[in-house]
């Protein structure tokens, strides 16, 4: 009996060291998972991104991240012509995974979460050269090259210099004037006459209308109202110019399906605005 008793304690006592041994393997796993789990959740995340038309024909997009952006791992394809970034470890939280852009030479943006990364790939009708830069939480890709325009000539009169740079810097921030015409197909076409061509523009669709905003620019107190174009029978029923403290916006009230493209040459800024038909 003694003896039976005996077996019984080892039993009970091996019994409980695999229960202990079990809880513990338990409490590592669920230690692990939860780790797992944090790191998961502290992964940088996209947060929001920007599209803007710099000087000289470049393009800027603008990508901004809940923290600092992470190292990435950029490369271009020629055919097609395509700019991509990748970003180890990072997640997306933006609201779609595709953007059309208006500008000549980019024609969308793709951001895509996959695996262990985030891609963004730049659609591009011919490759150009491109720099990234990291300022705080954004990651800036400059797209295009630098105007073959030189609005500030060299010159040995460095009093002729600083006049020339005040009347560049005085014009700069203009629109002269505007003409809305009716196109091939349908199609509006918008012409902004600038003083200068080094405007910073941004374009964007919002809630179906086309918003372009010309940062420090003004705009003559003629031009500052609505005007009703919708006899032309475009997509575009109407344009509101309006002026504010950070420059002049644009805002094209819409109808219908349509696509938009905006553009520069020289001295002036086009957005031309094309309706879609059912194929």
């Amino acid at each position: 009996m003694l003896k039976n008793t005996a077996n019984l304690g080892n039993s009970a006592v091996k019994e409980g060291s695999c229960r202990r041994s079990f809880a513990l393997q338990r409490l590592a796993a669920l230690l692990v998972f939860s780790l797992f789990g944090q790191a998961v959740l502290a992964a940088p995340t996209v947060t929001d991104i920007e599209f803007a038309s710099r000087p000289g024909s470049k393009i800027e997009v603008r990508l901004d991240f809940d923290e600092t952006p992470p190292p990435m791992e950029a490369y271009t394809i020629e055919k097609p012509a395509r700019i991509a970034i990748d970003f180890p470890g990072t997640r997306s939280a933006l609201p779609q995974k595709s953007y059309s852009l208006p500008y000549g030479n980019a024609t969308g943006v793709v951001v895509l979460e996959s695996g262990d990364r985030t891609r963004l790939v730049l659609n591009l009708v011919k490759l150009v050269p491109y720099e990234t830069r990291v300022e705080g939480n954004s990651l800036f890709l400059v797209v295009g090259q630098e105007s073959s325009g030189d609005y500030v000539k060299p010159s040995s009169d460095p009093n002729a210099l600083t006049a020339r740079v005040e009347q560049v810097a005085r014009e700069r921030s203009s629109i002269n004037d505007l003409q809305f015409q009716r196109a091939g197909g349908g199609e509006a076409r918008l012409t902004l006459e600038l003083s200068n061509p080094s405007v910073d523009v941004n374009v964007f669709s919002e809630r179906g209308d086309i918003r372009v905003q010309f940062l420090d620019t003004s705009v003559p107190e003629h031009l500052m109202r609505r005007f009703d174009v919708t006899d032309f029978a475009t997509p575009v029923t109407s344009v509101d110019v309006n002026s504010a403290e950070r420059g002049a916006t644009l805002t094209l009230k819409t109808t219908g399906e349509f696509d938009y493209l905006a553009y520069q040459t020289d001295n002036q800024y086009v957005i031309a605005v094309k309706p879609l038909t059912k194929k």
